[in-house]
């Protein structure tokens, strides 16, 4: 599966909303980490929407964040 433009659209997004959280330095590197995770699993063949999913429960607890992981996962099919 090649990653589509709305799944990439939403990956941007997760991305941005990341950057505006206020959270330290080194929880905002873990999360952008957490995310080029679910950019990889995205760009699998077969993603597993059950590893995405467990990957943005992972993420800081926000709402944008968490409507956004949820676009993300819909997308997957």
């Amino acid at each position: 599966m090649n990653i589509n433009s709305d799944l990439q659209e939403a990956l941007s997004a997760l991305k941005s909303e990341v950057k505006r959280l206020n959270i330290s330095d080194s929880e905002r590197e873990e999360a952008y980490e957490v995310v080029e995770a679910i950019d990889a699993q995205c760009q699998n063949e077969k993603p597993s929407k059950v590893v995405v999913n467990a990957l943005v429960k992972s993420l800081p607890t926000a709402a944008s964040i968490s409507s956004i992981g949820s676009l993300i996962v819909s997308l997957l099919g």
